[in-house]
């Protein structure tokens, strides 16, 4: 649709539990899962948009928000139209929890 916005941004973890502290080590555990999540990520949109890895990965870190016209020059989607989304259509979000 014309007036979507497109967004891509980093990974985030979240600290449960009562205790606010976090350890040294664990917080390493937790910077390097980041980082390989990230990596991950931007390797994937990498291969289907055709982005520079690096420009990629900048754009996660700066949470990016795209105009259609802007995603569909950047590769993330291939074309910007009118068509209404049918409205019993399920809208799935996945959010991974460590």
């Amino acid at each position: 649709m014309p007036q979507g916005r497109f967004l891509i941004h980093g990974v985030a973890a979240f600290f449960g539990g009562t205790d606010p502290s976090v350890n040294e080590k664990d917080l390493q555990d937790r910077v390097s899962g980041l980082r390989k999540d990230r990596d991950s990520i931007a390797a994937i949109l990498t291969a289907r948009t055709g982005a520079k890895l690096s420009d990629v990965k900048q754009k996660m870190l700066d949470t990016t928000i795209f105009t259609p016209q802007e995603a569909k020059e950047y590769g993330f989607v291939h074309e910007v139209t009118e068509v209404i989304i049918d409205p019993s259509q399920e809208i799935v979000q996945i959010i991974t929890q460590k």
